[in-house]
């Protein structure tokens, strides 16, 4: 009959059930002589003395169990909640029929019915008499519910004309009861059916039943639709992973819930996380506002690696009231390579997006910390941390909103240009990357600086001169070398005012 059905030895349970939830921390033991410690929250019978004598829906207890001497037989049905099942059952790894059966919301009008034939089989095979009368609690009982199908509704997901015959017989013959009314079918549904809640449910059924082999095979009129979310670019994602992948990077997938000690990582309030209401363990509680802790936890489990730099897009989220919560597309970088390594790799990933390098800003915001600009927009940040870590993170949608299509054309300039290097003794409280752009803001014969080398604060720069007017020669050089030196000496003179230097 399909409903999970359950014998007691009657002497063994006393006069007196308790069906309620269990306690945090109560155990029992099973019939297959296993002790559990119950979670809390789970359906289970007690003799009144606080004993547990079975656990509801799943298996029951080696305290209540029919024997070999048992001479009276309590035969008991239930018909409990499947969440509840379904959780004790995975939370204690018990996958019994009964279980399995029990959390996929069985009809509870049929536990008279399975009540009935266990009673005829006890007569039948064990010879067994009836010694009570039935006891059926059962105060609110399942009433079948009725759904109104339309015609057009059937034509609109099917795609064809289905004769109202046609589709009156498929429902009748799925244990429907069907009216026909003047252009729709009035269908009560058994309660054997609880998936069966809407129309579109009943069209599922029509269409399963009639065929999918037999549905048109026809394309639509319109259209394929195209709008995609504005954030949404696949060829950049694949631009910047092959970039980041061919510079020695390496992508992982981290999971979008994160365990307490995690979340509490992110420098937000665990209030500020969106807690999830059914976990599946302790280590996904809550939905991350940050990649960064996991990164860390991907580093950490490799730490045995001389060093390892990962890269990531995927959501962050953000709670809002009354609302799913917002969601929000982040690249990520964590490396242990150095600082200087770590930008460069940031500004040749920028440069790979057809972002000009003159439009590149890293703005100072503290030690080994720099916001990433694009033309004076923040669209991420660079952080270098007291572990060694070193993170770049980038707002998806401000990245691709500063990124290029295409590269900005340039004519090749019909004369060669001057490259030479100069090197020059930075002091500590000068940034390399405030001389760089000192160095391009000399003239305008100067098109690329690129640092070559660094020694203790000895810097090498490479320097590019040249001009589409005419060919450069050692004399138009000269002077830009002595305002390259009487810039930077009026730069290191700023940075030390009132230093005593």
């Amino acid at each position: 009959i399909g409903h999970p059905t359950h014998a007691f030895d009657a002497d063994m349970v006393g006069k007196t059930m308790v069906v309620r939830a269990s306690k945090k921390g109560e155990k029992l033991t099973t019939l297959d002589g296993k002790t559990h410690s119950l979670p809390g929250g789970d359906i289970v019978i007690d003799n009144g003395t606080g004993e547990l004598i079975d656990l509801v829906g799943i298996m029951g207890t080696a305290n209540s169990v029919v024997q070999e001497s048992t001479t009276r037989v309590l035969f008991f049905i239930d018909h409990s909640d499947p969440a509840r099942i379904r959780k004790t059952s995975m939370s204690l790894a018990i996958r019994t029929n009964a279980a399995q059966l029990n959390e996929k919301m069985i009809d509870p009008n049929l536990a008279m019915e399975a009540l009935l034939r266990g009673i005829a089989l006890f007569q039948e095979v064990a010879g067994a008499t009836v010694e009570s009368p039935i006891l059926d609690l059962y105060p609110n009982p399942t009433q079948p519910t009725t759904i109104v199908l339309s015609e057009k509704l059937v034509k609109t997901y099917l795609g064809l004309e289905l004769p109202v015959k046609t589709q009156q017989d498929i429902l009748e013959k799925l244990g429907c009861t069907v009216k026909r009314q003047e252009d729709s079918l009035s269908v009560t549904v058994p309660t054997l059916r609880p998936d069966l809640e809407i129309p579109v449910d009943l069209v599922e059924e029509i269409a399963r039943i009639y065929g999918y082999h037999n549905l048109p095979s026809q394309l639509m009129d319109t259209r394929l639709p195209t709008s995609y979310p504005e954030d949404t670019d696949f060829s950049l994602e694949h631009t910047v992973k092959q970039f980041l992948a061919d510079l020695g990077w390496q992508e992982v997938y981290t999971y979008s819930a994160v365990s307490t000690a995690v979340a509490e990582k992110s420098g937000k309030s665990l209030d500020s996380h969106l807690k999830l209401l059914n976990p599946l363990n302790d280590d996904h509680v809550y939905l991350r506002q940050s990649l960064v802790p996991s990164h860390k936890e991907v580093i950490e489990k490799n730490k045995h690696l001389e060093s390892i730099s990962i890269f990531e897009i995927a959501n962050v989220y953000t709670p809002r009231e009354n609302d799913l919560p917002e969601e929000s597309l982040r690249l990520t970088l964590t490396s242990t390579w150095p600082y200087r390594e770590v930008k460069g790799h940031v500004e040749a990933l920028l440069t790979k997006l057809f972002i000009q390098k003159r439009d590149i800003e890293f703005a100072q915001k503290g030690n080994r910390h720099a916001e990433i600009q694009v033309r004076g927009t923040q669209i991420g940040s660079i952080v270098h941390e007291e572990n060694g870590h070193t993170t770049a993170g980038f707002l998806w949608k401000s990245l691709l909103h500063a990124s290029q299509k295409h590269p900005t054309y340039t004519p090749t300039s019909q004369y060669s240009p001057i490259i030479e290097d100069m090197t020059f003794t930075i002091p500590d409280k000068v940034k390399v990357g405030d001389v760089i752009k000192t160095l391009m803001a000399t003239d305008s014969l100067i098109q690329d600086v690129v640092m070559k080398d660094l020694y203790h604060r000895n810097a090498t720069f490479t320097i590019q001169y040249a001009s589409n007017a005419k060919q450069l020669s050692t004399q138009d050089v000269e002077p830009i070398r002595k305002m390259i030196v009487e810039k930077l000496a009026d730069s290191f003179r700023t940075a030390f005012v009132g230093k005593g230097v």
